[in-house]
């Protein structure tokens, strides 16, 4: 195939270019589905072809689905004669050359392992286990069940990213992943949702089994917990309290905060010296913040970035400071910096992007968190996490009100709210043990992860 990149971009073509490559794309999904009154089941498949051309005046990109070398061809000269169309010319618009940072040829063939694939697993036995996990909702909640909503989708990705420059290299990925919603009936019919994903590389392995029906048993539990949870006290409302957040919340504080906080691009785009920001505080002493792309199993994990870099596991922040950014080739080489394989997106401008970001582990015991905390709340379960400005904010299933160091009663419909660098100058403690949501950014795959975190004086809202 390495022989269709010469037929596909002549030379007169590269000649006229900065850069440009050839990605081939082919994915299989299929899904398995338990609605509330059906079950559903829908495979599809689709091969396509991306061609990125980088000149002077800009990025050029065009796909097609027609994989023939004259079709290729045209979407050649397209991206080329898009490139050609930017408004204002790279060059001006940042008032530097425009160059990529040099980086390795990558040559090979890497496929992620799964155990069970869609060739020895059926449709029926998939079934099966929603229809389980169905059924251990309802033992849960008993009278107060609604209904439930489960989704086992399972996707095989193949990649290949030919390069002007020399790299041929192929990709094999795996993506499997089960969502499901629990509905609970609470007095006067009011009805409580509380939901789960659970997923990574690999096949059905990674979730059929025991740990997922434990986790759809606490995913009732909660739902059931909502129909009997208070709406905030006003008189915490606006006050600055002290929190825990559980994993899934504390990986979307991390998500937010840190990982879109350190995007080269976005940061350079806004005109941010990046070099002022390495070196700067901006989180407490516990906390250390690592993005591993390599990570086995991890929903965001790849061998090689969309623009063929080998990924890197870095520590993005240790002990508070910022020591490292999600680079580009572009953005590394305005930076000054070596690519570390941070570039997602194939069919746009690729980006810098996380994969698979986690705060680093430390020894707190969740006791050791709520015991000095006269009034406070637990947050548990996300429903969503967002960037305003410099603000965070983050928003649970369910919280749950910490008088004198004890747990206890449920609330919902409550927010946490602060300023991005002090939240994270606030953090007191960081739990033993990591969660793990996978999620997608801009249509990529990404995980998110944490473990427990304790942060003081946090805006309470509703």
């Amino acid at each position: 195939m390495s022989g269709n990149l010469e037929k596909t971009f002549p030379p007169s073509l590269l000649s006229k270019v900065i850069y440009a490559d050839l990605i081939l794309v082919s994915e299989w999904q299929s899904e398995v589905a338990l609605r509330s009154r059906s079950i559903e089941t829908h495979q599809n498949s689709t091969k396509y072809a991306v061609i990125r051309v980088l000149s002077r005046e800009g990025w050029g990109i065009a796909t097609t689905n027609k994989l023939d070398i004259e079709s290729l061809k045209k979407a050649a000269e397209k991206a080329y004669r898009t490139s050609k169309t930017a408004t204002i010319p790279l060059e001006k618009k940042w008032e530097t050359p425009i160059q990529l940072a040099p980086t390795k040829q990558v040559k090979g063939t890497y496929k992620h392992p799964e155990r069970i694939t869609p060739e020895n697993v059926s449709e029926e036995d998939l079934t099966d286990f929603l229809l389980k996990l169905k059924a251990l909702q309802i033992d849960t909640l008993g009278p107060r069940y609604g209904w439930c909503e489960a989704i086992i989708t399972y996707r095989k990705i193949k990649k290949q990213i030919i390069t002007c420059e020399g790299t041929n290299v192929t990709e094999e990925k795996p993506l499997t992943d089960l969502v499901l919603y629990t509905v609970a009936k609470g007095p006067y019919g009011k009805l409580s949702t509380a939901s789960m994903i659970e997923g990574g590389t690999g096949g059905y392995e990674l979730i059929l089994g025991e740990k997922i029906k434990k986790e759809a048993v606490k995913i009732a539990e909660r739902a059931k917990m909502l129909t009997q949870a208070r709406l905030l006290n006003p008189m915490w409302r606006g006050r600055k309290l002290p929190v825990i957040l559980d994993g899934e919340s504390a990986g979307a504080l991390i998500h937010e905060a840190i990982g879109h906080m350190l995007e080269a691009d976005r940061l350079i785009e806004t005109k941010t010296n990046i070099h002022m920001l390495i070196g700067s505080k901006i989180g407490s002493e516990e906390l250390t913040v690592i993005d591993n792309p390599r990570m086995l199993g991890g929903y965001g994990s790849y061998i090689v970035d969309d623009e063929g870099v080998i990924g890197e596991r870095k520590t993005l922040v240790e002990n508070g400071i910022v020591v490292n950014l999600f680079h580009t080739r572009w953005t590394a080489a305005i930076a000054n910096e070596e690519p570390n394989g941070s570039a997602r997106g194939l069919t746009y401008v690729p980006r810098s992007l996380m994969s698979n970001i986690y705060a680093k582990p430390s020894d707190w015991k969740f006791k050791e968190m709520t015991e000095d905390i006269k009034i406070g709340f637990y947050l548990e379960g996300l429903i969503k996490a967002e960037l305003r400005g410099d603000d965070v904010i983050i928003e649970p299933e369910i919280a749950y009100l910490i008088e004198q160091g004890e747990i206890k009663v449920p609330v919902k419909e409550i927010k946490i709210a602060g300023k991005v660098k002090k939240v994270l100058q606030r953090i007191e403690g960081i739990g033993r043990n990591i969660t793990f949501k996978p999620g997608l950014e801009k249509g990529n795959p990404i995980s998110s992860g944490a473990p427990y975190m304790k942060i003081s004086n946090v805006h309470i809202l509703n």
